[in-house]
């Protein structure tokens, strides 16, 4: 007859493992894009915008003209959305000293549920309002209407990447530097 010990010791172990590879998994995996986004072109251009942020406040893209900008297509409803933007926050935190700037558009929702959720998670970059739904975030190249859905925009203005899809904080950063394009361009 086996001692009760060993049952717990034995179940204990493989439970401490367990959380051991989850934990792993949820800071070393590096999410794939959803196919179907278009490839990106050489100096393909940010489109032009305006839109309200939560204040009312009209916020036009010349505003952070010479930054880098990553834009955020989110919506309060979308799960994915809300678990992204605690690492958004922190990279904004980080980057904003060499001139990076997030900026969060708001999609498919109503104006309270995302004043609720700027001030509940505390978010520290503007967020716009988007009341036509997907559109501009389709300008941007967003053709299989995902949220999140997310695009860099180089100093110069022009689009250096986009994901769509979850991001976590080791797949935000690649983005950041340019290693994330949907269908990167191959030179013949």
């Amino acid at each position: 007859m086996k001692s009760p010990n060993l049952h717990i010791v034995i179940g204990s172990f493989l439970f401490l493992i367990i959380i051991a590879g989850y934990q792993y998994y949820l800071h070393s995996y590096t999410p794939v894009s959803l196919p179907g986004l278009p490839e990106l072109k050489q100096n393909e251009g940010r489109p032009d915008f305006v839109l309200p942020d939560i204040t009312g406040k009209k916020r036009s893209h010349v505003e952070w003209d010479g930054k880098i900008v990553v834009i955020n297509f989110w919506a309060t409803w979308c799960r994915s959305c809300l678990k992204e933007m605690p690492i958004l926050i922190r990279l904004q935190n980080e980057y904003a000293k060499q001139g990076v700037q997030f900026i969060g558009i708001a999609v498919r929702d109503e104006l309270d549920s995302v004043k609720r959720v700027a001030t509940v998670l505390g978010i520290n970059y503007p967020i716009l309002f988007n009341q036509q739904g997907l559109a501009l975030s389709k300008a941007f190249g967003n053709t299989i209407e995902a949220i999140p859905f997310t695009v860099v925009v180089d100093r110069q203005g022009y689009i250096v990447s986009r994901f769509a899809g979850e991001l976590n904080e080791r797949a935000a950063k690649k983005l950041m530097a340019g290693q994330y394009v949907a269908h990167p361009t191959t030179n013949n």
